[in-house]
């Protein structure tokens, strides 16, 4: 079997950019090492999914980058297993989990 990618943050002092960072290194110079080992100021907000950290960009607006994948996004990463999806009720406004591929639904929040 194939061995599993190194984590990003295996190299610790790489800036790592990225189309979200517009090619500069993460947070306006900063490391994604640098940002991982400051999170406390972000501790105000809610925990992020595993491997999941919040960067600052030098515009002042935080994005998200995965240390295992590389992947960056502006949108808040779900923290839900592969597959699921959030989903509300139109009968009854009620928020329930959905997995298409399983054909499953619950009410109760899948853990990740």
């Amino acid at each position: 079997p194939a061995a599993a990618p190194a984590p990003i943050a295996a190299a610790p002092d790489a800036a790592v950019g990225t189309a979200a960072t517009g090619g500069a290194p993460a947070g306006g110079g900063m490391t994604v090492q640098h940002w991982a080992e400051n999170q406390a100021q972000f501790a105000n907000m809610p925990p992020l999914p595993e491997n999941w950290i919040r960067i600052r960009s030098s515009s002042n607006r935080i994005y998200f980058v995965n240390t295992f994948t590389g992947e960056t996004q502006f949108v808040e990463p779900p923290d839900l297993p592969p597959g699921w999806t959030k989903q509300v009720s139109k009968s009854s406004g009620k928020t329930y989990y959905f997995h298409a591929a399983r054909g499953l639904n619950t009410f109760e929040k899948p853990r990740a």
